[in-house]
């Protein structure tokens, strides 16, 4: 009861008001985007069947940092059974239910582990975000669990490389491991003591069938049980510090033939992630006296730092061409009577992607007659 409470006010406070969207003109889509793996293999028997994992991370501008963030997974929520937790990667501190509050960190990220099941039926999942004190949300994504498979052979760490938060240095990842069905039931050990060499405390290991950490993992690994179709999974959250670069995971079988794979997990510095030019703030019409001189005035955030190229419509927005030399976020130009009607619009430019600004009219007047 004390948990739903607080997770209430939280949303309460969080989620901005229509009143309080944005003037027209001014905003355009979001400073934010949301990931999270695009499906999952339900795995587990038993008890444990029917059991799912994901990494949710939403990469905001750092103007936003330290803002709060809510995750919303109700669907998945609900086609699990009402089978969902989460938590932050350092310290793990898991809370159930459909949705989950926290703060973006210093470079405007928010990484957030979650584990649902068992019972998790086949079937996509929307996951959305709304940012504190942003009209606009990044675009929900879908999660989509799978329906029970033999995936074999497979290791891998999902996602493969993570940016570690400023303050803790803390990182998440799923791990799945799978051998042929005929090895259904027997104990596979994943173990990555470089990753335990890598943070100063030992990563924690958990999964649906625990929704806390294993017992049995001791430091660098944990003993896992293959599933009906040979598989089997955990999250790995690791923190307190962790070192940037490269970490082996490894599973080994621990009865005949005692087979062994190998991936690697990378750990990457704290940094604002890579993103899509985001426009957040469009030019306005003017009205401008002929003979005289106006301005249009547009801005975007980005990672890389996005470059801009004005542009101009004769034909009301059909068509556009860029204007020679207009590269500033600041265009500066003479109102002449045969340019009133024309349209101009600002397009940003990165390595990730490409973003226009709303388009602003030049409506230019006739000159003010001299008084005799």
């Amino acid at each position: 009861m004390v948990r739903a409470l607080a997770l209430a006010t939280a949303l309460a406070a969080l989620i901005v008001p229509a009143a309080s969207a944005a003037p027209a003109g001014v905003y355009s889509g979001s400073a934010c985007e949301l990931r999270s793996l695009p499906s999952f293999v339900a795995q587990g028997d038993g008890e444990a069947a029917g059991s799912v994992a994901d990494i949710v991370r939403v990469s905001c501008d750092p103007r936003l940092a330290g803002r709060g963030v809510v995750l919303d997974s109700s669907q998945l929520y609900e086609r699990c059974a009402r089978h969902l937790a989460w938590s932050l990667p350092y310290p793990l501190a898991a809370q159930t239910g459909p949705m989950f509050a926290a703060s973006l960190d210093a470079d405007g990220n928010l990484t957030v582990a979650l584990w649902a099941g068992p019972g998790c039926a086949p079937g996509p999942n929307a996951i959305s975000a709304q940012v504190e004190e942003e009209p606009e949300a990044p675009a929900p994504a879908t999660f989509t669990v799978m329906a029970p498979r033999r995936t074999y052979p497979l290791l891998t760490a999902q996602p493969a490389a993570e940016i570690e938060d400023p303050v803790h240095g803390s990182v998440a990842t799923v791990i799945e491991v799978a051998f042929p069905p005929a090895y259904a039931g027997q104990s596979v050990n994943l173990s990555s003591g470089q990753l335990l060499s890598r943070c100063l405390e030992a990563p924690v290991f958990t999964s649906p069938a625990t929704q806390g950490p294993i017992l049995d993992a001791v430091g660098d690994a944990v003993e896992l049980t293959l599933d009906g179709d040979g598989g089997a999974f955990v999250v790995a959250l690791a923190g307190g510090s962790c070192a940037s670069g490269p970490s082996e995971i490894e599973a080994t079988l621990l009865g005949p033939p005692y087979t062994r794979d190998v991936t690697r997990f990378t750990v990457q510095p704290p940094q604002p992630s890579v993103l899509a030019p985001h426009v957040y703030r469009n030019p306005l019409s003017v009205v401008a006296e002929a003979g005289t001189g106006t301005t249009f005035s547009a801005g975007a955030s980005g990672r890389p730092t996005p470059t801009v190229q004005w542009q101009v419509s004769l034909d009301a927005g059909d068509s556009w061409e860029a204007l020679a030399g207009a590269t500033g976020r600041t265009l500066s130009i003479a109102a002449v009577t045969s340019d009133s009607g024309r349209e101009y619009r600002a397009v940003f430019t990165n390595s990730v992607g490409q973003a226009f600004s709303d388009a602003a009219t030049l409506t230019v007047t006739p000159p003010t007659q001299g008084g005799g």
